[in-house]
């Protein structure tokens, strides 16, 4: 290894990193720099080899937590299967949003490893599971940077292509008075079909419980989507908003976690609950959707059979459940469980494809011009009324004191990650959404997608223990 030389960084405490300390290898050239923060109570090391005086910050490396102090068992299947984005996630903090054409000083800055896949994985990770991951990055610092925050969460990184091009990486503004977070996305190299090898994908489905795709790389990840499915492994496929291509790959999945906007976009009805259902209808194979609500807390409508169902219009149950449920504590004794038990589910108004259409054609203005025609819809929702018979559950968000928020960056991606964890637990409707929304809430006390992520000793125990 290189020895290490401390040089001064006066010219960090502008940045909020006055603990920070910087070290210049001595047998390399002097712009490549090593340096650990202890910010968020953390430390990390970054290289950067590039022909520039650029200076990168890396948050605390986070080691996965396996088994508990606790001793509370963990599946029986621990190998989950993620692929998708990662990145470099540049994080400032500034008191407001910034004006056009003002010029503001951050409060604090932090770069840390992102990416939906990575951070949900990340989340996993923390509780237990073993995950994989599948994805691409550039032959550059950042995408060396990427593989080694990866491995430092124990995600196996062997199904990780590289390619000539640089890494994706995200900027986002954390605004403290408006409680937001904005993206700037710079996307990395697509995965070319001819990279995924028939050993690379029976590599990665070999002995695995469950299969995670974000909703990006879609024409790699349909290829193993299929696979997966012809090997017996559950499928879960995250819909967070339009993406090229989604369309090929929803109807692969056994689950479906999707944010509160998108099944309205995707399917052009009114109202959340009504889109959740036509979604369900227009996807055969989900045996399983859960819808985020943000603040409000998250359904999951579960695919069951019978007959002569009680018919339950459903919008009208789930405004009854939001307007009734008692929040949710981390004591044992307030476990709160609403719900409906097989019923046929009621779609009763009308969808707007007008209004479908224009959600993909805004996303697909947000698109490069390669990928613009890929945003096309593929699928057709069905006309209301539509009847789903299904089981149904609720959850409130878990409570945070809004003084505790620090940053809502990964707060979905920790729920979804956490979310592969029950499955692979086999808990139950209620079960899954307390967990997800635990470890979401938890991870917004920090800055950034990754450093408060719980481990499992951090879980209240009930959360984790066998049903």
């Amino acid at each position: 290894m290189s020895s290490l030389k401390a040089i001064p960084s006066p010219q960090f405490r502008s940045l909020g990193l006055q603990n920070t300390k910087v070290f210049r290898t001595i047998d390399e050239p002097p712009c490549a720099v090593r340096f650990t923060s202890k910010y968020h109570n953390g430390s990390a090391a970054f290289i950067n080899k590039t022909p520039r005086k650029t200076l990168h910050v890396l948050s605390k490396a986070v080691h996965a937590s396996i088994p508990d102090s606790r001793g509370l068992p963990l599946p029986s299947n621990l190998k989950l299967v993620g692929m998708g984005g990662v990145g470099v996630d540049y994080l400032a903090v500034v008191p407001y949003f910034p004006k056009p054409d003002e010029k503001m000083r951050s409060e604090a800055l932090e770069v840390q490893g992102g990416g939906n896949c990575g951070n949900a994985l990340s989340a996993a990770a923390r509780l237990g599971l073993k995950p994989e991951i599948v994805t691409k990055v550039g032959l550059d610092g950042t995408g060396e940077e990427i593989i080694s925050g990866l491995a430092e969460f124990g995600i196996g990184t062997s199904g990780v292509v590289r390619s000539k091009g640089s890494s994706p990486m995200t900027y986002i503004i954390v605004d403290k008075e408006g409680e937001s977070r904005t993206c700037i996305h710079t996307p990395g190299p697509e995965m070319e079909l001819s990279e995924m090898t028939a050993d690379l994908i029976a590599s990665t489905l070999e002995g695995a419980r469950l299969v995670y795709f974000d909703g990006r790389l879609t024409e790699a990840a349909v290829l193993l989507a299929r696979a997966a499915r012809e090997a017996g492994v559950q499928v879960l496929v995250e819909a967070e908003r339009i993406r090229p291509g989604l369309d090929d790959l929803l109807p692969l999945a056994d689950f479906i976690v999707t944010s509160k906007h998108f099944p309205m976009d995707f399917t052009g009805e009114p109202n959340v609950a009504d889109a959740a259902l036509v979604m369900m209808d227009m996807l055969p194979n989900a045996k399983t959707m859960i819808t985020t609500l943000g603040s409000k807390g998250s359904f999951l409508i579960e695919r069951a059979e019978g007959e002569g169902l009680e018919s339950v219009v459903f919008s009208e149950a789930l405004e009854t459940f939001m307007a009734n449920a008692a929040p949710l504590e981390v004591q044992e004794s307030a476990h709160v469980s609403l719900g409906l038990s097989s019923s046929a589910l009621v779609c009763t108004l009308g969808s707007d494809q007008e209004k479908a259409l224009a959600a993909r054609q805004a996303a697909q203005q947000n698109a490069d011009q390669e990928n613009s025609a890929k945003y096309a819809s593929t699928l057709t929702a069905t006309a209301c009324p539509v009847t789903v018979s299904a089981r149904v559950a609720y959850s409130p968000a878990w409570p945070l004191d809004s003084n505790l928020v620090v940053d809502t960056t990964g707060a979905g991606d920790s729920f979804i990650g956490s979310t592969c964890y029950a499955i692979c637990a086999e808990f139950s409707r209620a079960r899954t959404l307390q967990l997800a929304s635990f470890v979401a809430a938890t991870n917004c006390r920090s800055l950034g997608p990754r450093p408060g992520l719980p481990t499992r000793d951090e879980v209240p125990e009930w959360l984790l223990a066998s049903e």
